[in-house]
């Protein structure tokens, strides 16, 4: 197949079985390939691994490192233990013009007292040019016992856990702020969030460069919002042990609710304490009950 030069490692107790190192022109190329070729009672052999002129490597078979006896295409094995010493680490570096290692680590650790397995995924968030494990922050963390997936915490309670550390708050209309951020892309979204003092969580939907808020649609194509009950009978269906349902308030000295179809509208306002039934687009006063008690009917 081409010019051989070999260097062979037989084995010291079975005849004909061993290594060989060798460079290897195949098929009257330029340029020779180092290849390594297992040997069991096979003049030619099998071929494990070959670097070519390019430096490109390949591996025939399985490669193991830390192991004898690699699982799968790839293996790499910590050892036998329970420290972070036995951890398995796989780290992606480069350097930055300034000098800085920028790197990122994907690491297997004893996550469930010696029976399950954690996979974290890591990078550098402090700047150096040196190395340091206290460098590195656990951006992912999949657990091992259970699959649930973590984003800022190791020990996730669901499927999917975002935290976000120090003490969370309400947002502030034009910041960028809480747990979670989707967006199209552009400056707008919708924040999810939680406030530590209180254990609300909140949604608010809008810019985050600008003090600009904007709508959030529920079901918009369609579906029953329940609150209270999973099984919502009604477009809105609140079901609770409270005696109040439902409470609309308004800053302002007076407030409606508006009901409307496809041939006009009504509504009931409250206005300096009083009770207004209305109807028709403009608005038209038809019963006040008044705060003393007094019911007039116009008509």
């Amino acid at each position: 197949n081409g010019d051989l030069t070999s260097i062979s490692f037989p084995s010291s107790s079975v005849p004909n079985y061993g290594m060989t190192l060798s460079g290897e022109r195949t098929n009257g190329a330029a340029s020779p390939s180092l290849v390594i070729r297992s040997h069991s009672n096979s003049d030619i052999g099998i071929e494990v691994f070959r670097i070519n002129s390019s430096g490109a490597a390949t591996f025939a078979s399985s490669v193991g490192i830390g192991t004898d006896n690699p699982i799968g295409n790839f293996n790499i094995d910590g050892g036998t233990g329970d420290t972070t010493t036995q951890d398995a680490v796989q780290t992606f570096t480069r350097t930055s013009s300034t000098g800085n290692v920028l790197a990122a680590k994907i690491r297997l650790v004893d996550g469930s007292a010696t029976t399950h397995g954690d996979l974290k995924f890591q990078v550098k968030t402090t700047a150096s040019s040196a190395e340091s494990d206290s460098y590195y922050t656990d951006a992912v963390t999949i657990k091992g016992s259970n699959g649930n997936v973590g984003i800022g915490t190791d020990s996730p309670d669901a499927k999917l856990e975002i935290l976000k550390s120090g003490t969370n708050t309400f947002p502030t209309l034009g910041t960028a702020d809480g747990n979670l951020y989707l967006t199209d892309g552009g400056l707008w979204g919708m924040f999810m969030g939680v406030d530590s003092s209180s254990g609300t969580g909140w949604i608010q939907q809008m810019r985050n460069d600008s003090a600009v808020a904007y709508d959030i649609s529920l079901n918009p194509v369609g579906g029953n919002v329940g609150i209270g009950t999973d099984n919502p009978n009604n477009p809105l269906h609140i079901e609770s042990s409270s005696a109040v349902l439902l409470n609309l308030e308004c800053t302002g000295a007076s407030s409606f609710a508006q009901l409307s179809n496809s041939g006009g509208a009504a509504g009931i306002k409250s206005t300096a304490n009083d009770l207004i039934l209305w109807t028709s687009t403009s608005g038209t006063e038809r019963m006040r009950i008044t705060s003393g008690g007094d019911v007039n009917i116009k008509g």
